[in-house]
């Protein structure tokens, strides 16, 4: 597969994906609409975080091994598994300082949220580069959210 073929193919799996994420969020905000009705929002909210990261690490390991199907080379491979590892740690570390920042009440872990934000797209920009040099045809998310279909 060249390079436009492969992001095509990654974008129609990334639709595919989108219905999976707006029934997660349509449930996630039931539950919380429910734990507020019954007057246990915390316990509601706790329920949403963690089913939201279990259902998002699902869906992103589901795109990972798409991806890595993909790579012709064992290299590109294991650098593919760790770029999504990686951007799903930060992805999630935000979103956890954040509902810790709410539980607290602490605007100072804003500033840490900022550094996982930063360290997200640095690890992004990182793992980019890495495969371009081992597979040149292997198409960078840019290519992909750029692709029409």
């Amino acid at each position: 597969m060249d390079k436009q073929e492969r992001a095509i193919a990654l974008k129609r799996h990334q639709q595919k994906r989108n219905r999976s994420q707006i029934s997660l969020a349509l449930l996630l905000v039931l539950t919380f609409i429910l734990a507020y009705q019954i007057g246990q929002f915390y316990i509601g909210l706790g329920i949403g975080v963690i089913l939201s990261i279990v259902v998002t690490g699902w869906l992103h390991y589901k795109e990972s091994q798409f991806a890595r199907s993909m790579a012709p080379e064992v290299n590109v491979k294991r650098l593919i598994s760790r770029q999504y590892m990686w951007t799903f740690l930060f992805m999630m570390l935000p979103s956890l300082i954040l509902f810790v920042m709410v539980l607290l009440g602490r605007p100072l872990l804003g500033l840490f949220f900022i550094v996982a934000v930063a360290a997200q797209y640095m690890v992004q920009w990182y793992y980019e580069q890495q495969i371009r040099l081992l597979d040149p045809e292997q198409p960078r998310r840019a290519d992909v959210r750029e692709q029409s279909i």
